[in-house]
């Protein structure tokens, strides 16, 4: 007929090794499900890379972006004056004490005016962080300074969640809940947790960061890296910030650790 051809385009960040499923479905009630044809175009491009800035801190501190690589982190843009901005602050103070201990941060680049000409609005903000108990680095910059860095930022709250490798994963304009950065953040916090051995008592303990109420963690063994990886069945320590396992001393192989995000 001649009604065209209707599409949509979705962008969502990927990860080496994880399966996706694409569900297609009609527009509206006119048009059948099982209708037409479907044709499927998918583009795997490089992320864009976080822009490198120096900003001050309302602790009247130079901030470098650079401090931040190897982290987590969400950059929040944001203001005192902006009413959805101040809503989303409980729960970014919540994910800052939650998962800080995973290598994650949150950073908050606040666009006030200046209240005294060519002086960043330290006292305006930094008054308000206390009040707010925010938890997290905030620093400050004027809209079109971060609107340059950050391609072109038309509202606030605008929130960036970047990789370990600075890599910008996904941008969110207007507030967010916690749950919503949750789904979004678990899968990449999770990936550079470390396992250490030592000899202690006898017995091989290996060591790892506590997952307590995040995320589960299945030991497994190998006889070689590219060989059949089978779970250890063993008695799991955890003191809230260290797990640990006791194996018999002397037996041989590779391990690694299983992580599974809590839903």
């Amino acid at each position: 007929d001649d009604l065209g051809v209707l599409g949509s385009v979705v962008n969502f960040p990927v990860q080496k090794g994880k399966r996706y499923y694409i569900a297609v479905d009609s527009y509206g009630d006119e048009f059948g499900a099982e209708e037409g044809e479907i044709l499927l175009n998918y583009t795997v491009r490089e992320p864009y890379k976080g822009p490198d800035w120096i900003l001050p801190s309302i602790d009247g501190v130079m901030v470098n972006s650079t401090n931040f690589h190897g982290q987590v982190t969400l950059v929040n843009v944001w203001a005192t004056w902006c009413g959805p901005c101040r809503d989303e602050i409980p729960d970014l103070v919540e994910l800052q004490n939650e998962y800080q201990r995973f290598g994650f941060s949150v950073v908050g680049i606040s666009v006030d005016d200046p209240t005294i000409p060519n002086q960043p609005p330290s006292e305006l903000v930094g008054n308000f962080a206390a009040a707010y108990g925010i938890n997290y680095p905030v620093l400050m910059t004027n809209w079109s300074g971060v609107g340059d860095a950050y391609f072109s930022i038309s509202a606030i709250p605008t929130t960036f969640v970047v990789d370990r490798n600075n890599n910008i994963l996904w941008m969110f304009t207007g507030s967010r809940d916690k749950e919503t950065f949750i789904d979004i953040l678990k899968p990449f916090l999770f990936d550079s947790i470390d396992v250490k051995a030592r000899q202690e008592g006898g017995k091989m303990v290996l060591e790892w960061l506590s997952l307590a109420g995040a995320a589960t963690a299945q030991l497994e063994s190998a006889s070689r890296l590219d060989g059949n990886w089978s779970a250890i069945a063993t008695e799991v320590l955890d003191d809230g910030t260290r797990s640990s396992v006791r194996l018999e001393s002397g037996v041989s192989g590779f391990y690694r650790l299983k992580v599974t995000p809590l839903l």
